[in-house]
């Protein structure tokens, strides 16, 4: 070993026997330097949160610096890994877009096409009522879903021009 190298060592073993109080040595561009745990948690990449947080809740971000979370009430079960939301009004949202999970159909002479090249024969697509139109004379189903294409709506009667909104749930398996 060169003899700056050595040195080092040495400078580095002396600190860290003679450091007191929770000091932690550190070499830093040259210099040697004592830092408590607390001056290396709050760098310039750490993460600051609240001093407890409820088992299970998912962290969120609290402000746009990135580095402070907030508690969640929201949770994930640790067993079934089902989402629980922490109020009666909480869900999921969704946006709709251009092959998006959810969105809106109207039937001509009760049926209709959506193109969505985001769906999968094993998809599940649920349908519900937005605006009535004509005369509903049966619920409306999915009679066809073609992978990577879209899916048509059929029933409701010949005279149905209702609007359905329409919901994607892709399979995990």
């Amino acid at each position: 070993m060169s003899g700056s190298i050595q040195g080092d060592i040495g400078r580095l073993q002396a600190a860290s026997s003679a450091s007191t109080s929770g000091r932690i040595p550190i070499y830093q561009g040259g210099e040697l330097l004592t830092v408590t745990p607390d001056q290396i948690a709050s760098g310039a990449s750490a993460v600051d949160g609240p001093a407890s947080a409820t088992d299970n809740a998912i962290a969120r971000y609290d402000g746009t610096t990135g580095k402070l979370i907030q508690d969640s009430l929201t949770t994930i079960d640790d067993t079934t890994g089902s989402v629980v939301f922490g109020a009666a009004a909480g869900g999921i949202t969704l946006k709709q877009g251009a092959n998006g999970r959810c969105g809106t159909t109207v039937l001509t002479a009760g049926a209709s096409t959506v193109s969505n090249t985001s769906v999968a024969i094993t998809d599940t697509i649920i349908l519900s009522l937005n605006t009535v139109g004509g005369t509903i004379a049966a619920q409306p189903y999915v009679a066809t879903i073609t992978a990577s294409t879209g899916f048509t709506v059929a029933g409701g009667g010949g005279s149905n021009t209702s609007t359905y909104n329409y919901v994607i749930i892709k399979n995990a398996a």
